[in-house]
């Protein structure tokens, strides 16, 4: 008789190395291509190389059991049934009750975003049916509303994994508006909910990355609780590759994890390692967002010539004609047209100088302007004054880019170019929100500018750009050819931006 060698399934599949083949070894190994910027050709262009990425772990026997071992990413739950197809699985991952019945509000139910074919009850149907994985939908969505129909669903331990501050306050409040969690906490005379915070776990538990991995004594505290939890959510799982991410998730031992992100394909090629770890693409949801017109404006400004990116965008941003266009733009569009504007920039320096300069000219209005950067903690409050009218432009770095939920904005200004497709529908569906006054007043019809400058780097990725805009439905208005008359910048401070070049990004491995 036959024994099949046998693989313990925990936080990964765990097989024996004298069981391990080579064809199992390529299956959890990629070849991801990528471009050095340290090495460049004869026209000074970064070389592409390609970075071998394993989604696989060797853990010699002093750690397991006295028998070297092979630890196997387990995110992609058909792919390692294929895989192991000849093995005795044995089923060690953790489903702990969450021990009080979580329902969702009726008034979810009511929502077309809810029931529609492509909605949120059938993408956790698809979830559920597979038992890992994860979700692309557009911004505006609901793609939290579904995470939590997840939980309810499952009523197991919960732990939302989020990467910033701003985003898990934003998962507390939905959980609150959306379930009967404040009657059960009543009835049990505890917290339920809660983030992460010396040492405590609720069974509903929201925890930024940083926070479980920042010392040695809450990643010691994670590995001791690898099994407190049924269920793991990652928030924008498409930023499951960095060290501390990957690190986080693959601590826990949950029965299932599950992702949802607007945009999961990366430009590096690196999501095909982050389905190992998280679970591929179950579902696409589609909703019926709101769409508007992009209008290309051509500054006329004539950007300094360098290769390099960096140089480039500070030629930009300390550029005196065009700081005057994006200001009088937003003047425009809040003053004239009454509009919520968003500002984004890619630098903090940029950001905080243009809120200060239309903040002085917006107080003859009445109105107000603030900047949004990294480190500030009091985003919630900034969107509630949007909501109340009592703040009218937002000037905002790459913080803006993901998850954020400002409601009220329906203008959004892109103060600097970008080339990066997910970043480009990240930052539109910042205004795309559905939102209504107190006094019932609506939205105006969404808007967005996209500033265009006479560079090669800056043409190349405007095509970029437009063809997002046109995939997501918006009106895209051309830029006119013919360079328009030349601006005055009679009485505009010039900001000084010289920045260094951006040293090389590191590419982390799972």
């Amino acid at each position: 008789m036959t024994t099949n060698p046998i693989a313990t399934l925990t936080n990964r599949l765990y097989v024996a190395e004298r069981h391990v083949t080579k064809e199992m070894i390529d299956e959890y190994t990629f070849h991801i291509p990528f471009k050095d910027r340290a090495v460049i050709d004869e026209h000074g262009k970064p070389l592409e190389q390609m970075m071998e990425v394993q989604t696989y772990q060797y853990y010699p026997s002093e750690t397991l059991e006295g028998e070297n071992h092979y630890g196997f990413q387990r995110g992609n739950l058909p792919k390692l049934y294929r895989v192991f197809k000849d093995f005795d699985i044995v089923d060690k991952r953790a489903d702990p009750e969450l021990g009080f019945e979580l329902e969702m509000s009726p008034e979810v139910a009511l929502d077309k975003r809810w029931t529609s074919p492509t909605g949120q009850k059938h993408m956790i149907d698809l979830l559920m049916a597979i038992g890992s994985g994860g979700i692309q939908a557009p911004p505006a969505y609901g793609k939290t509303v579904l995470c939590i129909g997840l939980a309810c669903a499952l009523r197991l331990k919960t732990l939302i994994l989020v990467h910033d501050r701003t985003l898990a306050d934003q998962w507390l409040q939905r959980f609150r508006d959306h379930t009967n969690l404040e009657e059960m906490e009543d009835i049990y005379g505890e917290e339920l909910l809660g983030t992460y915070k010396r040492g405590k776990f609720f069974p509903i538990t929201v925890a930024t990355y940083q926070s479980l991995h920042s010392t040695k004594k809450n990643r010691q505290i994670c590995k001791d609780n690898r099994n407190y939890f049924g269920v793991t959510i990652n928030d924008e799982g498409h930023h499951e590759s960095a060290e501390t991410f990957s690190f986080i998730t693959t601590t826990f031992n949950p029965k299932h994890r599950f992702w949802v992100s607007a945009t999961p394909k990366r430009k590096d090629g690196m999501h095909r390692a982050i389905f190992d770890m998280v679970g591929v693409l179950v579902g696409r949801g589609t909703d019926d967002r709101a769409v508007g017109t992009v209008q290309f404006i051509f500054t006329n400004k004539t950007v300094n010539k360098s290769k390099q990116w960096q140089y480039m965008l500070g030629s930009l941003v300390d550029s005196a004609r065009r700081n005057k266009i994006i200001i009088e733009l937003a003047l425009k569009c809040a003053v004239e047209e009454k509009r919520k504007v968003l500002i984004i920039t890619e630098r903090v320096k940029h950001a905080k100088w243009l809120a200060d300069m239309l903040a002085v000219r917006l107080e003859a209005h009445d109105m107000k302007a603030i900047s949004l950067v990294g480190g500030q903690r009091d985003f919630e409050a900034t969107f509630k004054r949007m909501e109340d009218d009592d703040l009218h432009i937002l000037v905002a770095t790459k913080v803006m880019d993901e998850g954020k939920d400002c409601k009220p904005l329906d203008t959004l200004i892109m103060a600097t170019p970008n080339n990066n497709k997910a970043k480009t529908e990240q930052r539109v569906g910042r205004i795309q929100r559905l939102f209504t006054y107190p006094d019932g007043r609506t939205k105006q019809p969404l808007m967005v500018y996209d500033l265009l400058d006479d560079h090669p780097a800056c043409w190349g990725s405007s095509k970029t750009r437009r063809a997002v805009y046109k995939e997501i439905g918006f009106k895209v208005l051309e830029a006119p050819r013919d360079k328009p008359k030349t601006t005055t910048t009679q009485g505009m401070p010039k900001m000084s931006s010289k920045q260094p070049p951006a040293q090389p990004e590191q590419q982390t491995l799972f």
